[in-house]
């Protein structure tokens, strides 16, 4: 058994480093950098609805303030990692993702489709916070 060898130093495989220079692979390289603009947007939007709908009340503005300091964490630190990429040339334009869609663990999605699973959480977020909004403004 090779636990039994592990004081023998012959018994070891020798890896040799390599001379050519590797590179990690990119995080998303089949999203474009658009899809991640327009999900902070979807965010930002939402802290937007807070505070235009419910900003009078209480403690709103210690909420919208705590949301924001939040936001900026949640995606700042993407930001810096995705930025520390070497090749972030090779992602896809936004045309071309909505063409070609994107390969997953279960199998090829469009681009609309791979759009509808990212959005389907901000965007009914964002529309939840403007029917609480409405129903604050309008006093039902």
């Amino acid at each position: 058994m090779r636990h039994e060898q592990l004081n023998k130093i012959e018994t070891y495989d020798i890896v040799e480093p390599q001379s050519a220079r590797v590179y990690p692979e990119l995080a998303v390289p089949d999203v474009p950098a658009a899809v991640g603009l327009m999900i902070v947007a979807n965010y930002v939007l939402i802290v937007a609805l807070f505070a235009l709908t419910i900003a009078s009340a209480g403690a709103a503005p210690f909420m919208i303030g705590v949301d924001l300091v939040f936001l900026a964490a949640f995606f700042s630190v993407p930001f810096i990692f995705l930025n520390m990429e070497p090749e972030g040339s090779r992602r896809p334009s936004l045309a071309r993702f909505m063409a070609t869609g994107m390969q997953t663990y279960t199998g090829h999605v469009t681009g609309g489709s791979a759009l509808a699973q990212m959005f389907v959480v901000p965007a009914s977020l964002a529309l939840g916070v403007l029917a609480i909004g409405i129903i604050v403004v309008v006093g039902l």
